[in-house]
Formats: structure tokens, C-alpha cells, sequence
């Protein structure tokens, strides 16, 4: 499976080598609990726990949460929704997170300026780095850390420290910085994943860049420029296959790319609907079956494209598409208005979404609708700018279930 998250949609989804999608979960959606739903900003990281289960964080939300892959439930949580470390919360823009065995948890703690291991029985801070809102260059602080990698099962810890233009590996019994690379071309380095060969490959998303950086300090390779053309646009994370080759989360073209390393080639294609922040690898499926995912035959002559699941439709004016919009229509099935702001709305077509005051809906004669106007059997059409939290439309039935 090839996990991602999409912020514009605030959902999970998971789909195999060959562009389908047995897997979606909109993360403010039964069933996970409505306690923990957040309409500002949408999902941003994911990795796969060793259990199979999934990790993951909502910056904006203040959480980082382990869904059960099988039932989607949420089954543990860190965190509480929208609330701040300064604000009685306990996170304040968590990253990715990683659980490196079976009841710990490393979670970047962004804006509080620290690196936190969370036991996952007790809910309870065992191990840190960093001050909590101290900004320095000195040992034991980071300046402005965007990311963290469990090494050697937990034993150290790659921090990414973005503002400082490094990354820095610290040993969990010292905290002493064991090895470190700087960058100082670097505009902003993030995500970190690690090869076969052990070395780290980044990707500088404000450059369109992504190297990787061996245990001595030299670049192995470094792209910034695809074999199909285009130059990397927006890279938001990595992730190394079994034969070298390297996914690239392009966030700027709306795609996961496959490609070799040292030359830029591009083998294949993931070509999605939404804005993908992070990637995750596994080889098991949803039935615990382990995929090959190595077995489809590279074709020199033509790019593999393949088109996962497409969910959503393009707003059109004049019969072109207008960039950063998104329109979804159908006849209402059950709405539940929260108050003030949001309401979550179920369409018969099988879509949910989530309808802000200053999203546009309209009844079926184009006359503009407010949110609590809303009600069941209307047929309606709502849309908004994807780039914000305005609209977001998901499918939420799910075969997989």
C-alpha cells in the first residue's frame, strides 16, 4: 500500500501499485469521534506504524492520532483538538510522527520548539529535546525544528532544524548531537527518509530539490530536474522502494513520482486529487497479504501514468477549469450544523463535506443558500477555494469497511 495525506481534503487515503483505492478516511468523519474533528487546515503527515496501523498528525489541530487500518478507528490519541501547548493543550503544530515499537511515540513538536516521546499507556512525556519556545543554537535547543526520524529503532533521532539550514542526529540516552549535516544553500528542509544504503534522503521544497546525504556528508545525488522536464515542484516528502528507486510527494503537480535516483528518471506516474503532503510505504494490504509492488516490468520507452481514484470535479467557468476550486453537487442525505461555523453534510451520491459560512452553496435554481437553510432532499451545489478550508468534498463510502 502507498499511504498519503491530503490536506485540501482532510483525509487519508491509501491506494496499491496499481492506482486503486481500497482506503479512505476523511479525518473528520465517523467514525472517528467528533471530539477530535477539526475543520481548520486538513490532515499533513502519515507514517505506518509496526503494527500496520497508521500514524498521524494534524498541525493545525493540535493531535497526533494511530488509526486501526482494518476498522478505521481511532485508537489512541495525543493531543486535543485545536488547543495549544501556550493554551492548556499539550502540542502546538506536531509533524510527522513515528511509533517505533509497540507503545512509543516520537512526535515533532514544531512551534513549541521541541521533540517529544510520548508512552502511548500513560499518555505521558518520557523524553525530550529541545526548550520549550527557546530559540538557540546551542546544544540541546533547536531553532526551528520541522521534522524528526527514529534511527536504529529508536536508539537516536534525526531532527531536521529547518531555520538552521541542518539536520542533526541525537543519541536518546545522551541527548548529545552525534553527527550533523548543514546546508547552507538550503531554503527549507524538511521530511527526511533513509534509503537502503543508510543514507538520508531530503527534499528542500522551496528550491524543488531532493538529494540524498550519506554518514560522511557527501551528496550521493541530487534533482531538481525529472527526465519528463519538468523541474521538481514543491517536493513535500520521500520515500525509498526495495530497488532503489524513490518516491517524491510533488505537491506542485499533483502527483507521486517514481523515479531513479542517480539519473531523474521518471518510471512512474501516481497522478492524484488533492494536495499531498507526506507519503508511507508498506508491503501488506488490507487483508495482511504482503504486495510485490517490484513485479511491474519499467517500459524505457513511455512514462507509466496512472491515475488514482479520482474524487472530486473541477469548478468550470466558460468550460475551463479555474484553479483552486473544487464543486460538488448531489441531493442531501443528513446534515449536522455545528454551531457558528461548520456543518458536516452527507449526500445521498455517497460524498460528505464540510460547509463553511463563507463557502458558497446554492439550491438547484442558483439561488445562494446559507448553512442552516440547509436541509435534507435539497439539491445543492457547494463550492470553494481548495487552498483554504472553505469547502471540502469526500467520498465516505468505503468498500474497504
Amino acid at each position: 500500500m502507498l499511504w498519503w495525506t491530503d490536506f485540501n481534503n482532510n483525509r487519508v487515503v491509501g491506494f496499491t501499485p496499481d492506482g486503486k483505492v481500497p482506503w479512505i478516511q476523511n479525518m473528520s468523519a465517523d467514525p472517528i469521534p467528533r471530539s477530535s474533528w477539526y475543520f481548520i487546515g486538513g490532515i499533513e503527515n502519515i507514517t505506518v506504524a509496526p503494527n500496520g496501523n497508521l500514524i498521524t498528525s494534524h498541525g493545525d489541530g493540535m493531535m497526533v492520532q494511530e488509526i486501526d487500518r482494518k476498522t478505521h478507528n481511532l485508537v489512541w490519541q495525543y493531543g486535543t483538538a485545536g488547543i495549544q501547548t501556550f493554551r492548556g493543550g499539550v502540542l502546538d503544530e506536531p509533524d510527522k510522527s513515528y511509533k517505533f515499537n509497540d507503545h512509543e511515540v516520537v512526535i515533532n513538536d514544531g512551534n513549541d520548539r521541541q521533540v517529544k516521546i510520548v508512552d502511548q499507556n500513560t499518555n505521558q512525556v518520557v523524553w525530550e529535546y529541545g526548550q520549550y519556545h527557546a530559540i538557540s543554537s546551542a546544544p540541546g535547543f533547536l531553532q526551528g525544528n520541522t521534522s524528526v526520524v527514529p534511527i536504529n529503532g529508536g536508539e537516536q533521532f534525526l531532527i531536521t532544524d529547518t531555520t538552521a539550514k541542518k539536520i542533526i542526529l541525537i543519541d536518546r540516552a545522551t541527548k548529545n548531537i552525534v553527527w550533523q549535516y548543514v546546508k547552507p544553500d538550503a531554503k527549507w528542509l524538511q521530511n527526511v527518509s533513509v534509503d537502503r544504503s543508510g543514507s538520508f534522503v531530503l527534499e528542500d521544497r522551496l528550491k524543488g530539490e531532493v538529494f540524498a546525504v550519506n554518514r560522511e556528508g557527501k551528496i550521493v545525488w541530487s534533482l531538481s530536474k525529472l527526465s519528463d522536464g519538468n523541474s521538481i515542484s514543491y517536493p513535500t516528502d520521500t520515500a525509498t522502494l526495495d530497488n532503489g528507486h524513490v518516491l517524491i510527494a510533488e505537491s506542485g503537480r499533483h502527483r507521486i513520482v517514481e523515479v531513479v535516483p542517480e539519473t531523474g528518471e521518471v518510471v512512474r506516474q501516481y497522478l492524484i486529487n488533492g494536495l499531498v503532503t507526506t507519503i508511507a510505504i508498506d508491503k501488506k494490504n488490507l487483508d495482511e497479504k504482503i504486495y510485490s509492488p517490484q513485479t511491474t516490468p519499467i517500459d524505457k520507452e513511455k512514462l507509466e501514468t496512472i491515475k488514482v481514484e479520482d474524487l472530486g470535479k473541477s469548478l468550470t467557468s466558460g468550460g475551463a477549469p479555474i484553479a483552486g476550486s473544487q464543486m460538488i453537487k448531489g441531493v442531501v442525505a443528513d446534515t449536522n450544523p455545528s454551531t457558528g461555523k461548520a456543518g458536516s453534510i452527507s449526500l445521498k451520491e455517497g460524498f460528505g463535506i464540510q460547509v463553511y459560512n463563507y463557502s458558497r452553496v446554492i439550491n438547484k435554481n442558483g439561488a445562494p443558500m446559507s448553512l442552516m437553510s440547509i436541509k435534507k432532499g435539497d439539491e445543492i451545489t457547494a463550492t470553494g477555494i481548495l487552498s483554504g478550508t472553505y469547502l471540502r468534498a469526500t467520498r465516505v463510502q468505503d468498500n474497504s469497511r
